[in-house]
């Protein structure tokens, strides 16, 4: 994962994840434990025409990304390579019309 920034990170496991936890004193959350099973850490053969559905792990990103790049590498049994981007961009509340925004209710 990227941001415009160019700020690299890479999926977090559960063991590492645990670990940051212990670090800090804390147990990890129950929720973590409870996906688990969804979890995708480690590398998965996946035969042709079926399909993998899993989470990933990252740490926060900065409050103030806007936009984040996520990019999935693919290994095929031939031996080819194969990326897939995912963009994600922070909708952005609507812009206040300054002129309305001032005006009392009622000033028409």
């Amino acid at each position: 994962m990227t941001n415009r920034k160019r700020d690299f990170q890479t999926p977090v496991g559960l063991s590492d994840l645990s670990f940051s936890y212990h670090r800090i004193n804390q147990e990890l959350p129950n929720a973590y434990q409870r996906v688990e099973p969804a979890l995708l850490e480690d590398p998965t053969l996946i035969d042709p025409g079926d399909r993998l559905a899993g989470l990933l792990i990252f740490r926060q990103v900065h409050p103030k990304t806007k936009q984040l790049r996520l990019e999935l590498a693919v290994d095929l049994p031939s031996g080819e390579s194969v990326r897939r981007t995912a963009r994600y961009a922070r909708l952005l509340p609507p812009k206040k019309d300054k002129k309305n925004a001032e005006d009392p209710p009622g000033s028409e």
